[in-house]
């Protein structure tokens, strides 16, 4: 039989030469589950390297039918292509509560990928991967993973802790090499050390302890072996199945635990990535959600958490937060009041579901945090987090100096693997709160210096559309990191909080927030255009606003358009990429204008807050109270109301100077 395993880039090295390990008595030497009906058919992976998928459902599909949610083994048939596609594909309107909506990626070839089932697992607490082959065009969402639980391959009774997983779970995925040229009952890797192997992920589904070593080759060391469920189709080793001695090394080991979906009906996350941030040790981290998942004359009950975490024997406190209103935001958090607390332990690593003592009710539209902290456990013990580096913001934390800063910013995109699982429950509400109201975004970021398309911002209410200034209006303020180092084209430099305030019938209010990304060009304003009188002569005469300088001095301008170089070296350079420009500087002979402004005179201004910000040339005005970053109006209007404005003013201005200059000659 032919077959393509395609697993690189796998590291596997340090676990596949490890010595052999001891193996503690456990007390059944033998388990075989073939003739007991708990098992599903065997599959073929044909030429598709997705042995990891096809390892994860073998382990989905063992612990559903150990827990006996299914009781027709023959009837589940979950789709091991839908998941390979949607681990390795993410869409937008993968969350149903929008928390990720911009946590999206593409791999075209994920058929040929090679993968991790890891990886694959960390992906199905998203809720969204599984599809029952059996129920054609229907997804399998009666079901989802609780539990990820990690069995380390490098302590010496890792064989029991297998077993264990096993008789408890009912299945455990693994990766080890093989050689693509055997097809026999029993294989050892160790046979086949002068051949090319390559990685593989399967199932164990059970063992023999006395299996006698002479079975797989003259260089098998030990009896023994776990029975494996392959993905190379019913003619390969013993009907789909083969023996796999205790000699081959392997590595990332898992099994999984399943639940009703029913358990839980809102699932709050931020970690839309499956891999994770390595090379820190954070053992506390916290994470913000705003209430959304309720719909009219409904809130919701915070029933379980949902935390990642490495290590052993590690002691876990989660703490639950309520946050006042108005103070909250992606770069900073202050905690509220706290509501709930409870410590755990596991012995092993792993993502866990954590069932709250006291349940927690939040109103839509309410923030609540949730904190993470391990209390004690092995060395390497350490929270998990989501790798998301120039993504959406999101209000994931870590605490540094005794204060909450962003995790998104500080550690390389890392994104806590913190969820919370809530339940709705009837009540009788304001059927016109705008708290109720779903917000949505079509577009999440923009480049500073750029249009907003405000039409991005969608609010519904029961299924119909808002009108932006009929229903509700919109207030946006924009706040800039104050640091340097932002080198890449994408850097996330800050973020914009838009408050959604209701008017006419409706009451309350909402808020959404977008996420501000380092500008190309610094231009002078939108339209990069200034309108100068006809007493402006030459470059030199030309009043720019602070902070501009420009390039070609002294040169002498035309009626018209006058196209020269300008530059930007105030302090707020450090979000552009370039801040040299192109001003086109349109000449009126039919005005006149003041040669000069003085320092920091807004050429143009408007009030954002009460506060008085520059508009075209974003110049710092305030310092925000709570996060740490620089205040700066956002820009945030369309160009047909922006353009208009600017025009008017300067035909007013132009009108007084006139008057007032024909005044005086007279």
């Amino acid at each position: 039989m032919n077959k393509k395993i395609f697993l690189t880039g796998l590291s596997l090295t340090s676990a596949l030469f490890l010595p052999s390990a001891q193996l503690t008595q456990y007390k059944e030497t033998k388990f075989d589950p073939r003739d007991k009906n708990t098992l599903t058919d065997i599959r073929n992976q044909f030429a598709e390297g997705i042995c990891w998928a096809f390892s994860t459902i073998g382990v989905v599909e063992a612990n559903l039918i150990k827990k006996q949610f299914i009781t027709i083994p023959q009837q589940l048939d979950l789709s091991e292509q839908n998941l390979a596609f949607k681990t390795l594909n993410r869409w937008k309107d993968a969350d149903p509560l929008h928390n990720t909506d911009f946590d999206n990626y593409r791999h075209f070839d994920w058929k040929t990928s090679g993968f991790e089932p890891a990886l694959a697992a960390v992906s199905l607490f998203q809720w969204n991967k599984l599809k029952n082959e059996n129920l054609i065009g229907s997804e399998f969402s009666e079901y989802v993973v609780k539990n990820y639980i990690e069995i380390n391959h490098k302590k010496s009774n890792y064989r029991e802790e297998v077993k264990k997983a096993i008789e408890e779970y009912g299945a455990v995925s693994f990766l080890f090499l093989v050689y693509p040229g055997h097809n026999g009952k029993y294989y050892n890797s160790k046979e086949y050390i002068h051949q090319k192997q390559r990685a593989h992920a399967a199932t164990i589904v059970g063992w023999d302890d006395n299996i006698d070593k002479s079975l797989f080759g003259s260089n098998t060391k030990q009896n023994g072996a776990w029975l494996v469920k392959n993905s190379w189709g019913n003619s390969f080793g013993e009907n789909g199945y083969y023996w796999v001695s205790y000699d081959t090394n392997v590595s990332e080991l898992f099994t999984l635990d399943m639940m009703p979906r029913s358990s839980y009906q809102n699932n709050y996350y931020y970690d839309g990535s499956f891999r994770d941030v390595h090379g820190h040790q954070y053992k506390k981290a916290a994470v913000a959600y705003k209430a959304k998942g309720a719909s009219i004359n409904q809130e919701e009950k915070l029933k379980a958490v949902n935390v990642g975490f490495d290590g052993e024997n590690v002691k876990l406190e989660i703490s639950v937060y309520k946050q006042k209103e108005n103070n909250i935001n992606p770069r900073n958090l202050e905690l509220g009041e706290k509501i709930t607390s409870k410590i755990v332990e596991f012995e092993k690593a792993g993502i866990r579901t954590i069932e709250l003592d006291k349940e927690v009710t939040l109103k839509a539209g309410e923030w609540f945090s949730i904190v993470a902290e391990i209390k004690s456990g092995s060395e390497n013990a350490k929270l998990r987090f989501g790798e998301e580096k120039d993504w959406q913001n999101d209000f994931s934390y870590i605490q540094e100096n005794n204060q909450w800063i962003s995790s998104q910013k500080a550690k390389n995109g890392a994104v806590a693997r913190i969820k919370a699982f809530t339940k709705n429950h009837n009540i009788e509400t304001n059927l016109h709160d705008l708290r109720y109201a779903k917000v949505t975004l079509k577009n999440y970021d923009y480049r500073i210096g750029d249009n907003f398309n405000l039409d991005d911002i969608e609010v519904s209410f029961n299924g119909r559309f808002l009108t932006r200034e009929k229903d509700y209006t919109l207030e946006l303020k924009e706040f800039l990191d104050p640091d340097q180092g932002f080198y890449y084209d994408d850097s996330v430099i800050g973020y914009n909080h838009a408050v959604i305030k209701a008017k006419g019938t409706y009451q309350g209010k909402n808020e959404t927030f977008l996420t501000v990304r380092r500008g190309k060009e610094h231009k002078y304003n939108l339209e990069n255009k200034l309108e100068v009188g006809k007493n402006i002569n030459s470059t030199s005469e030309i009043p720019l606003n602070a902070g501009w300088k420009i390039i070609e001095s002294f040169k002498p301008l035309k009626e018209g358009d006058n196209f020269i170089k300008i530059y930007y070296s105030g302090n707020n350079g450090k979000y552009y990429k370039n801040n040299s420009t192109t001003l086109n500087v349109f000449k009126n002979s039919q005005i006149t204008t003041e040669k000069s402004i003085k320092e920091n005179e807004p050429y143009l201004q408007h009030y954002v807050n009460n506060t008085i910000v520059q508009n075209e040339q974003n110049t710092v005005k305030k310092t925000h109270e709570n996060s740490n970053q620089t205040v700066i109006d956002s820009k945030l209007v369309n160009k047909e109301i922006l353009i208009p404005i600017i025009g008017v003013i300067a035909t007013l201005g132009g009108m007084l100077i006139s008057f007032f200059t024909s005044w005086k000659n007279k």
